[in-house]
């Protein structure tokens, strides 16, 4: 009987350890700015336009305050064409494949999800997806609301995206 008691105590004593190591996860390593650059590409030559380098120091941001953010950009395969309705040339292809992010000048191709608005909206869309309370509650965000109920501020290809634009969402919160 005390062989019973002591092996129950042993199952025990191993499940608390086994939960605590659960609990404890590694704290990933900060990341290097060689690596950040490394995870964000720009194009080379006549340089980024003022909306592509919004999203690069946005991105670059988020590695260096949240490297443990690596293993969603990793997981991503999707390409997002942002558009400014206004000014056409104010555009970018943001390209997630082989773990890094591609920015290039203009929408490139046919995106798997294109926003497009007026470039005031554009540029405030990161800040308002880092919460949805966001497009509730500040002014911003309901003046993104009204601009996308009068088909201002459009995103195409966001139903049969949805996976990976939520994913865009949780790598920029």
């Amino acid at each position: 009987m005390t062989i019973v008691i002591a092996a129950a105590a042993a199952l025990v004593i191993l499940a608390a350890v086994i939960a605590l190591a659960r609990g404890r996860k590694a704290q990933p390593a900060p990341l290097t700015p060689e690596r950040i650059d490394a995870l964000v590409a720009l194009p080379a030559g006549d340089g980024t336009n003022g909306l592509g380098v919004v999203f690069a120091k946005l991105f670059r941001q988020v590695f260096e305050q949240n490297p443990e953010r690596l293993p969603i950009l990793e997981r991503m395969n999707v390409v997002i064409g942002i558009q400014d309705t206004i000014v056409q040339s104010t555009a970018i292809t943001m390209t997630f494949r082989n773990r890094s992010v591609t920015i290039e000048n203009g929408v490139r191709g046919k995106p798997d999800v294109c926003i497009e608005g007026d470039i005031e909206t554009l540029v405030t869309l990161p800040a308002l997806m880092r919460s949805p309370a966001g497009l509730f509650l500040k002014p911003e965000g309901r003046n993104a609301l009204r601009r996308f109920a009068r088909g201002e501020l459009k995103i195409r290809g966001l139903l049969s995206n949805t996976g990976s634009f939520r994913s865009f969402r949780r790598l920029i919160r």
